[in-house]
């Protein structure tokens, strides 16, 4: 379980199929929110490019899922759990 702060802030949604999921997009959506919830943008973004489009996605959500639902293809959803 885990306890998120109330905010009066919409959530953003981020389809990965369209032009804000690709790679450059997520990483530099990471910058930008990763001080808004108290991370260090330059760890983040480390552990993003270490890995393959999947593995990026995946970190992008562990991170970032208290603020941000991802749009996933259906077909591409158990790629993106392995």
């Amino acid at each position: 379980m885990a306890f998120i702060a109330a905010t009066n802030a919409p959530r953003r949604v981020i389809d990965l199929r369209g032009p804000f999921g690709n790679a450059y997009s997520l990483m530099a959506t990471a910058l930008h929110l990763s001080p808004k919830v108290g991370l260090s943008p330059d760890i983040v973004i480390e552990e993003m490019r270490h890995g393959d489009y999947p593995h990026l996605v995946q970190v992008f959500d562990k991170y970032f899922v208290c603020v941000v639902d991802l749009v996933v293809p259906p077909g591409d959803l158990a790629q993106l759990h392995n």
